[in-house]
């Protein structure tokens, strides 16, 4: 069976240096490490660069590398397009943000 992911919003940001760290991440200073706290409870180390997403329960996140995350998502930073209560954009099928589906 083949599937496709429902165009669905996501809330994520960059882990940059110099800037303050975005929701979900924490340090370790005992192991000098950055790290977030996954849906399955495991702390997962992060680095400078790396998108902290966060996971739909809004407390948990996980990291992706920005070579993964821009090659499969787009920023909504200046969309005007209406989404519903879930996060799904009401307007994909003629949005440029999702291809026109």
């Amino acid at each position: 069976m083949r599937w496709i992911t429902k165009p669905k919003l996501k809330m994520a940001d960059q882990l940059v240096e110099g800037t303050p760290w975005p929701s979900g991440v924490f340090f370790d200073a005992k192991l000098n490490i950055m790290y977030v706290v996954t849906i399955h409870g495991q702390k997962t180390v992060v680095q400078y660069g790396d998108f902290i997403v966060q996971e739909p329960d809004g407390t948990h996140h996980y990291p992706c590398k920005p070579e993964i995350w821009l090659a499969g998502h787009e920023s909504l930073e200046d969309c005007t397009c209406d989404f519903n209560g879930e996060g799904i954009h009401t307007h994909h099928r003629s949005c440029t943000h999702f291809g026109g589906f």
